[in-house]
């Protein structure tokens, strides 16, 4: 089993997440896909995942930028008999050398050490900074530049607090798995409710990105492909926004170190959209 190198310290934050560098200098692809929010119910998305995972080549490199899993209430998860088909596809390629980094999303903050040493993957809770190429790559999960839905960062903060994931650790998987339900139903109706520009990535947010210095930014969260220009005076800073990953479209991203990320919709390389609307 291959585990990814321990991260080092975190050398910054931004908008609260820690930033962790990872060089991918002598990589040489990188795969990087979020928002693919897995559960045993999802087989047609989980076989498109096993599929995109078997692409990978051994000894490689995949990065998922949050929302692995549609929810994670701890390592008890990985005993259950319908979940762990859907985790085994990690550890097989942990198994032929495949490097997997995944970062936390709003749905699987829970992932911790003893998923990393069972699946044989690495954790990262919070942001990478893609060291290498020729400019480094921020990748978040994105639901921190939302700084204009107030609920959820509210919601955010109170179900990442110790208490809480205290609760989620010690309770039984049936007890933990009923409050991620319940969680995932209020959400939805509270998504539903919102101002549409609420739910957007805030212009605030985009300049604290820009002020970390010349990086571009890779997220997702939003389910929704888009390329852009960090708004704000100086250099011209690019951000890509990565796609909900579902088996009818399988989008992802490549990216060879010293290039830009490309996007991959149903098997093929495709044209990035343009920006996608920023909230106030």
């Amino acid at each position: 089993m291959s585990v990814p190198s321990a991260l080092g310290n975190a050398t910054g934050s931004v908008l609260g997440t820690s930033v962790f560098p990872l060089s991918v200098a002598d990589e040489p692809e990188v795969v990087l896909v979020s928002d693919l929010h897995l559960r045993p119910e999802t087989r047609e998305d989980n076989a498109a995942f096993h599929e995109l995972i078997a692409s990978v080549p051994d000894g490689g490199l995949l990065v998922v930028l949050g929302d692995l899993f549609d929810f994670w209430v701890g390592t008890k998860q990985l005993h259950d008999d319908s979940w762990r088909s859907v985790t085994e596809c990690l550890r097989v390629a942990s198994l032929r050398g495949v490097r997997i980094y995944t970062l936390w999303g709003n749905r699987d903050f829970q992932l911790n050490a003893g998923f990393e040493r069972a699946i044989g993957c690495r954790v990262v809770p919070g942001a990478l900074l893609l060291q290498g190429g020729a400019r480094p790559l921020l990748c978040l999960h994105g639901d921190e530049l939302c700084q204009n839905d107030r609920a959820y960062q509210k919601a955010k903060r109170r179900l990442r607090s110790r208490p809480v994931r205290a609760l989620l650790d010690i309770a039984p998987f049936f007890v933990s798995r009923r409050l991620a339900e319940q969680a995932r139903t209020v959400s939805k109706k509270t998504v539903a409710a919102a101002l549409p520009s609420s739910l957007h990535p805030s212009v605030d947010a985009m300049a604290k990105i820009r002020a970390l210095g010349e990086v571009d930014t890779l997220f997702g969260h939003i389910h929704l492909a888009a390329a852009g220009a960090l708004p704000g005076d100086g250099p011209t800073l690019r951000y890509w926004v990565l796609p909900a990953f579902e088996a009818d479209s399988r989008g992802h991203v490549r990216l060879v170190p010293g290039g830009e990320p490309r996007l991959f919709e149903c098997g093929d390389q495709r044209s990035w959209p343009g920006p996608p609307p920023l909230g106030p």
